[in-house]
């Protein structure tokens, strides 16, 4: 773990998450953005397997998407 992820009480992956939203919506098209949605649909469906059901994987991209756009406008509200 590096000495930044330690001092914020994060994961690396954390890190680079709050890096992203902290950016702003610039960071967002950014291809490692990308990838953190990626993982996060994986998570998201490998978390909730059996407990909830998306319709189709439009309505879970548009749900991804809507928690990216919500924490990055939090993170602009804060700065």
């Amino acid at each position: 773990m590096d000495e930044r992820a330690k001092e914020m009480d994060l994961t690396e992956e954390e890190v680079a998450f709050y890096d992203i939203v902290s950016q702003g919506k610039e960071a967002i098209l950014n291809d490692e953005a990308k990838e953190i949605a990626r993982e996060l649909v994986r998570i998201i469906k490998n978390k909730t397997e059996g407990q909830c059901f998306f319709k189709d994987q439009e309505e879970l991209d548009n749900i991804v998407k809507m928690v990216i756009e919500q924490a990055v406008a939090l993170f602009e509200d804060a700065a």
